[in-house]
């Protein structure tokens, strides 16, 4: 898992409440010596650094969630895991439209992006409130 904010954060409740052993990429020190704390495994530093990514278990990961806010850094995290396991199943979080077609050039299987998230959202709470009565699926 790549960043501890709250995409982060309720990525980890769910693979841990599924039986999963989550190892978290984080930069805020503060975070990582929270979860030490609490006995839960993290490495402190940036995600787009390869050796960092292995300190964090790469080399045995089933799959990297990088739910980091940086496009920049997101995309290169991607590349460095793709490149060391092309195998890896790898789902990125990125902030607009237009950064979803580059994170998957870099090697992401699966792109959640920000902007759309929130336009289904914001579509449907004024579907809502002005009760319209359509499908909200899609």
């Amino acid at each position: 898992m790549c960043g501890y904010g709250p995409v982060g954060r309720l990525c980890d409740q769910k693979l841990t409440e599924s039986g999963f052993q989550v190892s978290v990429v984080e930069r805020n020190l503060e975070t990582v010596e929270t979860r030490l704390d609490l006995a839960r495994r993290c490495t402190f530093g940036c995600a787009a650094d390869l050796g960092v990514l292995r300190a964090a278990g790469l080399d045995h990961a089933r799959a990297l969630v990088v739910a980091i806010s940086s496009p920049e850094r997101a995309l290169d995290a991607c590349r460095a895991a793709r490149a060391h396991r092309p195998d890896l199943f790898i789902a990125v979080r990125m902030p607009y439209c237009s950064d979803g077609l580059k994170a998957r050039e870099a090697g992401a299987d699966e792109v959640i992006v920000d902007e759309m998230v929130t336009a289904v959202a914001m579509r449907d709470a004024v579907a809502r409130g002005v009760r319209i009565d359509w499908p909200l699926a899609g």
